[in-house]
């Protein structure tokens, strides 16, 4: 007698009532693996979401975390497989369909690399393609690890489905023209520090658009290098100064969101007043002292020496001195306290 062998139609008998292929289940997920999520539904067996039927990034999900599957094929010796993707498909294609007539960013997730391009999920649930010539990726470079931001180009119902083109250099066209047609000189924005030289620092404002600080608008105090104001990849804030739409060229300043320190310096240090200061400088005619970032004042050589004399400043003070100095004039248009 030949041993009786159980196949789909058979087992399929015996399935539970409440579970069935195509079934919307809720499922707990018990456990991550290299290629997708172990969950409990609720079968004889325990489930298994391949990463291709997940609708995030296989490292966004935890353990106890509850998902919403399909289920695509019951198997009670191993594991039954089911779609995180499937549920929502249709509701998430109107969506898409609207943004595409909107001309709205949607979030993609890149999949894989292939001839051409990139295979990507939008939303985490809809396949799509992104040409490389549209990736802002290089061929060598390694697949995003997190979502990036696309904009639909192409939506067009086949046989076999929904086929769909995005781009990634479109929408940062798109976002690039909005900036220029957008702001205007005054406007304050945030940004990212990417490169600082002796010269300045340049900004990343968003994805396409960067700012530069020229070295004189980072701080009253011209004598401070840009590394001591600023850190690669700190966020700041800054004023728009220039601004070029052909060219698609920002200038920025930060001091300019700062106290002018000779708005009030005649009230600060009046005629008469006694301060003091740091020698920054000695030259033949006088010294430079510091009296506070950004306000600085000569010593004039006949406010040294009393009479003639051939005596140099340097026998009477050194660069770092700190000095006693009295305020006999202060002029704001040259901005200099004598």
């Amino acid at each position: 007698m030949e041993p009786f062998e159980f196949n789909d139609e058979i087992l399929s008998q015996y399935e539970p009532e409440e579970f069935r292929r195509g079934q919307i289940v809720k499922g707990v997920v018990i456990g991550k693996e290299d290629d997708g999520v172990v969950v409990d539904f609720g079968g004889k067996s325990e489930g298994f979401v391949p990463v291709n039927e997940l609708i995030k990034s296989l490292d966004e999900y935890k353990v106890g975390e509850n998902l919403t599957l399909q289920i695509l094929n019951l198997n009670y010796e191993e594991r039954s497989i089911l779609s995180e993707r499937r549920p929502v498909l249709r509701k998430t294609l109107e969506e898409l369909r609207k943004d595409y007539e909107e001309k709205k960013p949607v979030k993609a997730r890149v999949v894989s690399q292939t001839k051409g391009g990139y295979n990507v999920l939008l939303k985490g649930v809809v396949s799509a393609f992104l040409p490389g010539s549209h990736s802002l990726l290089r061929r060598n470079d390694p697949i995003p690890e997190k979502e990036i931001e696309v904009i639909i180009l192409e939506m067009v119902q086949t046989k076999r489905g929904p086929r769909i083109v995005v781009s990634r250099r479109a929408l940062q066209d798109k976002k690039i023209e909005e900036f220029f047609s957008e702001k205007k000189v005054g406007d304050i924005v945030e940004g990212t520090v990417k490169g600082i030289s002796n010269a300045g620092v340049e900004v990343e404002i968003s994805e396409g658009v960067r700012g530069f600080i020229p070295r004189s608008e980072l701080s009253y105090d011209t004598r401070i290098s840009p590394e001591d104001i600023v850190k690669p990849g700190q966020n700041i804030t800054a004023k728009i100064i220039e601004l070029d739409k052909e060219k698609k060229n920002v200038i920025l300043s930060l001091k300019r969101l700062m106290p002018d320190p000779w708005e009030k310096v005649e009230e600060k240090y009046p005629v008469g007043k006694v301060v003091n200061g740091e020698v920054i400088s000695i030259h033949p005619f006088g010294f430079f002292v510091r009296l506070e970032p950004g306000v600085e004042g000569l010593v004039p050589r006949s406010e040294v020496f009393w009479g003639n004399t051939r005596k140099s400043l340097e026998e009477v003070v050194s660069a770092g001195d700190l000095v006693k100095v009295e305020v006999i004039n202060v002029d704001k248009k040259t901005e200099n306290s004598l």
